[in-house]
């Protein structure tokens, strides 16, 4: 494991190729080890395949003996892997078993590690009251130096606050975090980020400041873009839409076609946005932003419905009944459909409906994204209160 970790790969599978021949003559304990190692150095070798074999067979095995310390890691590696095909609903799922064998060996670290990978997916989702749930439950496990250290957190932060328009906040998580980072995608995308919300406050200088950064890395010989690093370039393009950089921009998406996931949408809406002459691509943008919520990434969708350039009102947009505004504000107050239902004394079937007759008006794809969109359009007073 250590040699796949210092990039010596010759080094690394002669040592595998060893353990494999000898990994049937062992006790069950060393095998689960074993598995474990295996799936971790596979992960540095990029084979996830690989990876998922190991790590799965690992982590029943770890199960099955009772190192729940040890199957809490082997889950880490599927979370991983399942994190960066952009399979979020099976990397929840590994994420969670992380947690509950990390809790069953009291393990503290791998308890910390899973929920900040939970809070890194529901973030990513844009389920606010999950971020919400997630992040106090770190803080009163391990105290709120807990939100200071791991960069998920840190870009959570960031997203949360993006979502009430809070960009200058935003921007001081976002720099925060790339104090913890090393991977140049995730410095690339946080850095194309900054650039969007810089230009958003019309800070210039400060926007191109952090395009230079990220034009190094997408222009480096030795780049090949990952998910991450295609995001940075739609984000990045999008900064430079904001600037009037039109050219640039279309430069930007021009050589770096997303290959799917949410930079296939992200850079058609940046195509549609930049190429916009009349408010009829109002309708293909508003599709698009539905799109990236569709792909797992309705934490971005709820983002960049708040950015100003953005904020126009759908062009089929329908009035809400004093009901449905009523059930609306209720929501906005952190109340569940169960909970509504027993103060209006409606049934639950029917408060759920006057919630998807609100998404359907409001065209959103969802329950957090609709009061978004609600807020910006001033059907809600007050912005909800985090106390994070």
């Amino acid at each position: 494991m250590t040699y796949a970790i210092a990039g010596r790969s010759d080094a690394a599978r002669g040592l595998i190729a060893v353990c494999l021949d000898s990994i049937d003559d062992v006790d069950d304990a060393a095998r689960a080890r074993a598995l474990s190692r295996l799936s971790v150095a596979y992960f540095y070798f990029g084979e996830y395949e690989a990876v998922d074999t190991y790590a799965t067979e690992g982590a029943a095995l770890a199960g099955e003996i009772g190192l729940f310390s040890l199957a809490s890691r082997c889950f880490s590696s599927l979370y991983a892997t399942s994190s960066m095909r952009g399979d979020y609903t099976q990397a929840l799922w590994f994420a969670q078993q992380m947690s509950t064998a990390a809790t069953k060996s009291a393990n503290k670290v791998m308890h910390n590690r899973a929920l900040c990978s939970i809070l890194d997916i529901e973030s990513q989702r844009g389920n606010s009251e999950r971020v919400e749930a997630t992040l106090r439950q770190l803080t009163d496990m391990f105290g709120r130096e807990a939100l200071n250290e791991p960069f998920v957190v840190l870009e959570v932060l960031a997203l949360q606050a993006a979502w009430n328009g809070s960009f200058e906040r935003s921007l001081q998580f976002l720099n925060l975090s790339l104090k913890g980072i090393f991977d140049p995608s995730h410095i690339a995308l946080r850095r194309s980020l900054m650039a969007v919300f810089f230009a958003v406050l019309d800070q210039r200088d400060e926007a191109l400041d952090q395009l230079q950064h990220v034009g190094l890395f997408l222009d480096a010989p030795a780049t090949t873009l990952d998910r991450l690093g295609e995001s940075a370039a739609a984000f990045s393009a999008l900064a430079n839409v904001l600037l009037g950089r039109t050219t640039f921009a279309k430069k930007i998406l021009k050589t770096n076609p997303p290959r799917g996931g949410v930079a296939f949408p992200m850079w058609r809406l940046v195509s549609h946005f930049a190429e916009r002459t009349s408010v009829e691509a109002d309708a293909e943008i508003e599709g698009d932003l539905r799109a990236i919520a569709e792909v797992g990434h309705g934490g971005y969708a709820m983002m960049l419905r708040n950015l100003p350039i953005f904020a126009h009102d759908a062009p089929d947009e329908q009035t809400l009944t004093p009901t449905e505004q009523s059930v609306l504000s209720l929501l906005d107050r952190g109340m569940r459909p169960k909970a509504i239902a027993e103060l209006t004394g409606r049934s639950v079937n029917t408060v759920q409906n006057h919630i998807r007759s609100v998404i359907s008006k409001l065209g959103t794809s969802g329950r957090d994204e609709a009061l978004v969109v609600a807020r910006r359009r001033g059907l809600i007073s007050e912005k909800p209160r985090s106390r994070f």
